[in-house]
């Protein structure tokens, strides 16, 4: 069942975008087809949204963003004055802040009540993170819009098409999920007349090993730079890794955060790996750029890309 089904306002726009993703390398493993091909369309004017609530489409004027996709595509696809509020974490903290620089923020949707008291005419959020922040919002009267489960690639396409949609601006979409592909493409050929390495995204927090794998951003981010997701065979989601697990999948090529590769190599156990002995490696990108699951997801897959095909085919 897809995560979106669309009006008839978007009929063209999902034609274009799975017509894109059939000719691109670099979507044959977001799982986007078979979403589209199970999309029903209810009558024109709504877009029901992966709550299953229909959403009547309109000239939204006063709109929120309650998640870090939704702020990167309203920067993307919306006039700026229809913008109520980005999330404060856009505006002040992620990678990429300057891109926010002077406009207005919220605390996001811990503080409901201060939400509601905007009066937007337009919520968007994912609201499979806490449902509950959903139904107290369509309690107190607020349009929202359900943009669902966060699953990398093929999610971002659909809050592509969504979002646009909502906008009135469906051709805007078009456009950016063209742009996006053709990124994906131009990471994809820097890895052309070379052998793939085996690749695992690994991170530790408090002792405990944590990955991301088939499902999510982190293995949309790793296959776009051209990496085989060892994790993908055996794993979904984001699993918690023992010390063992690691070395049993003992990839050519681990991915982390920005300054972990110390601490990675210096988990009980892991000093025996090959990217921490020479006879592998380990690429850090900045912790907000690649646990995104929005549009940075691009420059992950870039600056890890960069980091491995970088030099010409020996």
């Amino acid at each position: 069942m897809s995560r979106l089904k669309l009006a008839n306002a978007g009929i063209a726009l999902a034609s274009l975008v799975l017509g894109a993703l059939l000719a691109s390398r670099a979507f044959e493993d977001t799982g986007l087809t078979a979403r589209m091909r199970g999309t029903r369309l209810p009558a024109a004017g709504t877009l029901v949204d992966s709550s299953g609530k229909s959403v009547p489409l309109g000239d939204f004027r006063r709109i929120v963003s309650g998640s870090q996709v939704a702020d990167d595509l309203l920067l993307a696809l919306s006039e700026p004055e229809r913008v109520l509020v980005y999330t404060q974490y856009s505006v002040s903290m992620r990678a990429g802040a300057h891109r926010f620089s002077g406009k207005p923020s919220a605390p996001g949707l811990d503080d409901l009540e201060a939400l509601i008291q905007l009066q937007p005419d337009l919520v968007l959020l994912h609201g499979s993170l806490r449902p509950a922040r959903t139904q107290r919002l369509r309690a107190a009267g607020l349009t929202v819009f359900d943009l669902g489960e966060l699953e990398g690639v093929s999610s971002l396409l659909g809050d592509i098409e969504a979002v646009s949609v909502l906008l009135g601006h469906p051709e805007r979409g078009e456009q950016l999920a063209r742009s996006f592909r053709a990124r994906l493409e131009r990471i994809s050929l820097a890895a052309e007349g070379r052998d793939l390495a085996r690749g695992l995204l690994l991170t530790v927090r408090g002792g405990v090993l944590f990955g991301g794998t088939r499902g999510t951003s982190y293995h949309d981010v790793l296959t776009s730079a051209r990496l085989v997701d060892v994790a993908a065979r055996s794993y979904t989601g984001w699993p918690r890794y023992t010390s063992e697990q690691i070395l049993e999948l003992d990839p050519d090529v681990i991915v982390t955060e920005l300054g972990m590769a110390v601490e990675l190599c210096r988990h009980p156990g892991l000093d025996q790996l090959r990217a921490c002995t020479g006879g592998g490696r380990i690429i850090e990108v900045e912790a907000s750029v690649l646990a995104s699951p929005g549009l940075d997801m691009l420059t992950a897959a870039e600056r890890i890309a960069d980091q491995l095909w970088a030099a010409p085919p020996g």
